[in-house]
């Protein structure tokens, strides 16, 4: 089994305009990328503080998550940034996983849903795997195998 709901950007970045939310935790992974994982109770968090903050366009509803306010927020963070947001669940060979990528409030990538969207999203952020290698390994997201692996690492 696999999963994650995360946030994923340049690390020092995400560490510079998160320092003071409460609830957030960047890992570092590979790359200098860092990785925000995403648990229910930040979520719920972002919902609370993001909830009635409009914007004109949303993500195509491919994600289980990334509510209209969660998506706000994404955005407001984005500003300055590349940042993607991904969502995966596989077991036992079946599964999915999805990705879009935010930088300065504007979806550039996405939304992507199927095989490859988290790789894809990888090397929009600049990320580079050799031949015979996958991004997802290069940064190092294969290290844990749920949200609650991740949590207990941050």
């Amino acid at each position: 089994m696999y999963s994650l709901c995360a946030l994923l950007g340049d690390s020092s970045y995400l560490k510079s305009r998160l320092a003071e939310v409460s609830g957030t935790r960047v890992i570092d992974l590979q790359g200098g990328l860092g990785m925000v994982p995403l648990s229910e109770s930040l979520l719920r968090e972002i919902q609370r503080e993001w909830r009635g903050s409009e914007s004109s366009t949303h993500v195509a509803g491919v994600f289980e998550f990334l509510t209209p306010p969660v998506e706000n927020w994404v955005r407001a963070l984005s500003t300055g940034s590349a940042l993607a947001y991904m969502e995966t669940e596989y077991f036992g060979g079946e599964g999915f996983e999805r990705s879009a990528v935010f930088r300065d409030s504007s979806v550039v990538l996405g939304p992507l849903d199927g095989a490859g969207a988290v790789n894809r999203a990888l090397r929009a952020l600049g990320i580079a795997a050799k031949p015979g290698q996958e991004e997802f390994d290069v940064v190092g997201l294969g290290r844990h195998r749920s949200l609650e692996e991740w949590l207990s690492e941050a």
